[in-house]
């Protein structure tokens, strides 16, 4: 497979679509991903969400943003999932969208994810706000709970009562 993936991506002279080379990428960095070569997933996951056409740009943002946490670049991956959040075309893993549809769970899991990076770097009241503002309505709450329940496992009881106290 990582052949083919690696053909099609170089083939640019064969006649490949952007589109059809940006799937092979994104096949080939989820690839790289489960093997945990965060470094070569993250590089083609930049190069997808580079690319023009219909091309699933949240999910390998998503995914991107999982890559830099994995590698210790904690600012960097709050950064992407902040921005997907706050871009509505990132909001769906799909490629095949005609329109610009939020999918509410993928919103719903991102957000969540956005909880643990905040956790992973100290969350402060600020975080439970932006996590208030960027999560769906249905989730926020229950997000806001989560935060304020892994600051106080982790022994940051000060943070965690400021959230319980917003929440």
């Amino acid at each position: 497979a990582i052949t083919i993936y690696k053909r099609i991506q170089n083939g640019s002279a064969q006649g490949f679509s952007e589109e059809v080379r940006a799937e092979a990428e994104l096949a080939l960095a989820d690839i790289y991903y489960k093997r945990r070569q965060y470094n070569e997933a993250a590089s083609l996951y930049t190069t997808v969400m580079s690319r023009n056409g219909k091309i699933a740009k949240g999910y390998a943002a998503y995914r991107l943003s999982w890559a830099d946490f994995y590698q210790g670049r904690t600012d960097k991956a709050i950064a992407m999932l902040e921005k997907v959040l706050q871009t509505p075309a990132l909001l769906t893993r799909s490629s095949t969208m005609e329109s610009v549809e939020i999918a509410p769970q993928f919103q719903e899991e991102i957000s969540r994810d956005l909880v643990t990076f905040y956790v992973q770097k100290g969350a402060t009241l600020t975080s439970a706000e932006k996590i208030y503002a960027l999560s769906p309505e249905k989730a926020r709450l229950s997000h806001l709970f989560f935060l304020a329940t892994e600051l106080e496992r982790l022994g940051q009881k000060k943070s965690a009562a400021d959230v319980l106290k917003f929440l």
